[in-house]
C-alpha cells in the first residue's frame, strides 16, 4: 500500500500518502521529506491500515471499493 512506500508532495507544499487522499498534511511547515515519513502522523496512518482500519483520508479508495470499482491502494497491494 502506498503509505507503506510513498510519499506524495502537493503544489501548495503538503506530504500526503497518495494523490488520492484529502489534502490533510501529514507534515509540518517546513519538515523534510524524511522526517515526513517518520513522523507521528504517517506512523499512525501506517499502523491504522496494517490494523485494517479506514483512516478518514482513504476515503476515496474505500469509495471506489465499496462501489465494486478498483481502487488506486488495490492497485499498489
Amino acid at each position: 500500500m502506498l503509505p507503506f512506500m510513498h510519499i506524495y508532495g502537493t503544489a501548495g507544499g503538503n506530504i500526503v500518502p497518495c494523490c488520492e487522499a484529502q489534502e490533510i498534511p501529514l507534515n509540518k511547515k517546513n519538515e523534510s521529506a524524511l522526517d515526513s515519513w517518520n513522523n507521528e502522523n504517517y506512523r499512525e496512518l501506517r499502523r491504522a491500515l496494517a490494523n485494517g482500519e479506514r483512516p478518514e483520508r482513504c476515503g476515496v479508495c474505500w469509495h471506489n471499493e465499496d462501489s465494486g470499482i478498483v481502487s488506486n491502494r488495490q492497485q499498489w497491494e
